[in-house]
């Protein structure tokens, strides 16, 4: 199941952009995966998935970092961090930091959450040796 989530904060600092998404709910020990179709013509942008406890506190944290020479300028790019929710976990946010130019450069911005996504390993295809 995929959902749209909304942009609930921006932040300022040491030259950089922090746009954060809204919490969606989670439950422990799954795996999830919130995404954004980028579309940017320079700089780089870090995803950064962070759980929370009941209490609004930060629980822990995944991220993953992009550059524009891995973006197409014109077609854009979707990119995602994965992370499974850990035991005290009962919400997550999706926060995204670019330097300035970069986050000027951002014509595109769809953040999606995938909630658990089912990894099938009772069935392992041998592939044979790799050389």
């Amino acid at each position: 199941m995929s959902e749209s989530l909304h942009i609930v904060s921006v932040d300022f600092k040491d030259g950089e952009v922090t746009l954060t998404s809204e919490q969606a709910k989670v439950s422990a020990h799954e795996l999830y995966r919130l995404g954004a179709d980028l579309v940017m013509e320079s700089g780089s942008v870090e995803l950064e998935m962070n759980y929370f406890d009941e209490e609004g506190m930060t629980v822990e944290s995944a991220s993953t970092p992009f550059r524009s020479a891995n973006i197409d300028a014109k077609e854009g790019m979707d990119v995602y961090v994965y992370g499974r929710a850990p035991e005290n976990a009962v919400t997550a946010s999706l926060s995204i930091t670019a330097g300035m130019a970069a986050a000027a450069n951002l014509r595109n911005l769809n953040i999606r959450w995938e909630s658990q996504l089912e990894l099938d390993t009772e069935d392992k295809e041998d592939l044979g040796d790799m050389f």
